[in-house]
Order: C-alpha cells, then structure tokens, then sequence
C-alpha cells in the first residue's frame, strides 16, 4: 500500500507538528488536537469545539505545547494522552474521537462513541438543520415575517377534513366544495 501524500510530505520536508491543549476560559471545557500552523494563535477545529465556542465566545487559553519532527513520535505521544485523558469519553474534554497527530477531519469507517453522539446532538441544539435550510427559513412558520399570523381554517363536517386558507378543497366531495365557497 502507498503511503498517504501528506504523510511524504510530513517525512521528506521536516514539517513540524504541534500537539496543543486549550481550555475555554469562561466554561473551562478542554480540546486537545494537531496543527503544523502556530499552535498559539490556532484556535482548533472539532465540531464540538467550534460549536461551543461559537455559543460561549472564543476566550481560549492555549495551556500545553509541544513541536515534533518525528511524525511516529508525534503519533505515539497523541494516541497516549488520547487515552491517559479519555478525551473522548470525558465531559471536561470536546474532543469526538482520539487525536493521532497525523491527520484531522473524519477517518472514513470510525464509528463515533456514544458519548461523541451526544456530545454532536448538544452542539447542533436549536440550529436549523437539512439540505434546504434557507428554504424552509421561507416557509410558513419559519419565516419572520409571518410571524404572529393566523391562517383562517376551513372544516367540512361532511367529510372531517381540516384544510389551511390555500388548501385541501381538492379532497372534499363536489356537495362540500360548494358550501365551503359559499
């Protein structure tokens, strides 16, 4: 198997990597990760960490560096406070799964912890979410312009049916549709 782009990048250029914690001053929540950029001025990336600080502000103390030239090193040193923290599992850590100092993002196939799970339902509490979001921002009931509106309701007691100001004449019996224009 060839070796990742990146990971010949890493081995041939002597790219240094850093391996950071930053904690959250305001609600002291922690984020440990991996960056080749300053790692003072880097505020993170994970999903979690980014919603919370969007939500809280991004007060960030960065609270532990170190710079690796080995990528094995940088590796072995990542998957053991991985796992000396428990920073997936953790409450008091923002972190969705392991760092392993090598790559970011998704791992095509990792399967998210429980806790990883709840920790994403948390952060996506109260947001818009689907493909057509500013779609649906339009529709009525989202939109703010229609706000405090009342749609006047049409029932036929013939057929049990409830339809909105525009809608469901379509279904009545022809007897009903014309008392209900009436």
């Amino acid at each position: 198997m060839e070796p990742k782009w990146w990971l010949n990048v890493i081995i041939n250029n002597t790219m240094t990597i850093y391996l950071y914690a930053k904690q959250h001053a305001v609600t002291g929540l922690r984020y440990f990760g991996k960056t080749t950029r300053d790692p003072y001025k880097y505020n993170g990336s994970g999903k979690y960490w980014t919603s919370h600080c969007n939500k809280h502000g991004w007060d960030i103390v960065t609270t532990w560096v170190h710079a690796y030239d080995d990528i094995r090193l940088c590796e072995q040193e990542a998957l053991f406070f991985s796992k000396v923290y428990d920073i997936v599992e953790s409450n008091d850590w923002a972190n969705l799964k392991p760092e392993n100092g090598i790559n970011g993002g998704t791992v095509k196939g990792h399967k998210k912890s429980d806790s990883a799970r709840l920790k994403m339902s948390i952060a996506k509490k109260g947001k818009p979410s689907g493909r057509h979001t500013n779609y649906r921002l339009g529709i009525t009931g989202y939109s703010s312009s229609l706000k405090g509106t009342v749609q006047e309701k049409i029932t036929c007691p013939h057929c049990s049916l409830t339809g909105g100001k525009y809608g469901m004449k379509r279904y009545h019996f022809e007897n009903c549709k014309d008392k209900i224009n009436a």
